[in-house]
This record gives structure tokens, C-alpha cells and sequence, in this order.
């Protein structure tokens, strides 16, 4: 469910690159742009979703209410990805200087889940600011489940006050054959090869915009906006 500068080059599992690679999907895209329809379905809670312009460019806000209680405003995609299939996803976001420094405990910018299958012990990861370091991280962890989040990527850094890209590409795995790497406005800033999914599960949901924000902490308002939004299986991870 926002910072300064990217970390300079990253290695790659195939090499050190300063881009991602062409895009060979194996199935179908989810893409929209410039507004809500396209998405599976939205959520609100404490919050709201509405197309603005910012900063040039027609774009969804999203907002949080503030106060403490659990809230979101966040748009979905449904999707079926499975343990070993390389997917991606991706949008561009606008993330005010103040609402990175409103961010108590987290907010996750995009999410992916396994809600529908697992409702009462979900597992989870994706793109999340932590308000510890307000910095951006690749997170994995299992709501009712384990007591620890896993870090998948280290700290790094997300441009304020402009729009800019964001990728995550994965390769998803338990194990050593695990792939994680993010790209901002095309340029790797992050990569591992820390297992981001159990071995018993698979992928139902990507979200995004104000997909989580951490309960009881978070109790300023939030605000950002983000545009074409996608997500798509086959992308090759270091491809």
C-alpha cells in the first residue's frame, strides 16, 4: 500500500542493466489509464476514489480520512498467478512531499493478495512505504499468520511532488528460484532473491492506490494519485 533519489545501479539476476527489458507476456494484461473503469472492482473505507487532474495529467485520487481507523481507497485488478510464473505490475503515481511525511506505520501503494481463496489468514505482498524510514520496500506477509513481515528488497527511494513510474517484476517462488526487482521511471533501484509466496498458495488480487494503511497508527489524512495501472503475468524477471 513518495522519497529522494534512486540507489545507484543494481545488479540483476541476468546481468546490471539500466532498463527493464521488452515486455513478452504469456497472458492476458490488465491496463487502464486516466480514470476507474477497467478495474475489477474498487474499495473504500475511510477514504475515497475519484478521477482529478494533477499536475497536468487526468489521474485517480486516492484518499485516507485519517483518525486511526482501518481504511483504503484502492482499485483492483483479479487476476490467477501461480508459484513459479514471472508476472509485473506497474503505474505511475503523483506522491505529495506531505503525504510521505503523514505516513504513520505504512501504506502500501500496490498490493497483490490471495484474499478470495485465504480470507482469514491472507497472504500478501507488493509496494509499501514504511513511516519508520519513509522509504519505499517489496514486503511479503500473512495476515492472521506469522507475527513478522519479510523485507524482500531493502530500503529505497521514491521521487515527491512529480509523476513518476514504478515496476515490480517477480518471479514468484518459495525458495531460491524467487526473483524480485523494481524499476522507477525505468531504472533498476532494487533486486533479490528472497521467497515472496508459500509454497500452498498463488495470487487473486492486485490492488492499488491507498491499499492498506496500518490501523491505530495512521492517523493522519493521506493523499496521492496514480495512473495506468497494469498488471501482467509473463514478464521475465532480470529479462
Amino acid at each position: 500500500m513518495a522519497l529522494v533519489v534512486a540507489a545507484a545501479a543494481v545488479a540483476i539476476w541476468q546481468g546490471t542493466r539500466s532498463s527493464p527489458g521488452p515486455v513478452h507476456p504469456s497472458g492476458p494484461t490488465s491496463r487502464t489509464s486516466g480514470g476507474l473503469t477497467g478495474f475489477s472492482q474498487l474499495n473504500r473505507l475511510h477514504g475515497s476514489l475519484s478521477v482529478a487532474r494533477q499536475a497536468g495529467r487526468r489521474a485517480v485520487e486516492a484518499t485516507y480520512d485519517g483518525g486511526g481507523a482501518n481504511g483504503y481507497a484502492r482499485a483492483i485488478y483479479n487476476v490467477h498467478w501461480k508459484r513459479g510464473q514471472d508476472v509485473a505490475y506497474g503505474a505511475s503515481f503523483f506522491i505529495p512531499r506531505s503525504t510521505l511525511d503523514s505516513v504513520q506505520g505504512q501504506l502500501a501503494l500496490m498490493r497483490w493478495d490471495d484474499y478470495p481463496a485465504h480470507p482469514e489468514a491472507a497472504n500478501y505482498g507488493g509496494l509499501v512505504i514504511f513511516g519508520g524510514d519513509h522509504r519505499a520496500h517489496i514486503i511479503r506477509n500473512e495476515l492472521g499468520g506469522r507475527d513478522e513481515e519479510d523485507d524482500l528488497s531493502g530500503a529505497f527511494a521514491l521521487p515527491l511532488d512529480r509523476w513518476f513510474r514504478v515496476e515490480v517484476r517477480q518471479r514468484l517462488g518459495s525458495g531460491g528460484d524467487a526473483r524480485n526487482e523494481v524499476y522507477v521511471d525505468g531504472r533498476p533501484v532494487a533486486s533479490s532473491n528472497t521467497a515472496n509466496i508459500p509454497d500452498d498458495r498463488d495470487v487473486r488480487r492486485v490492488r492499488y492506490g491507498v491499499t492498506a494503511i496500518a490501523a491505530g497508527a495512521q492517523r493522519k489524512p493521506l493523499r496521492l494519485w496514480f495512473d495506468g495501472a497494469w498488471a501482467q503475468p509473463g514478464v521475465v524477471a532480470g529479462g
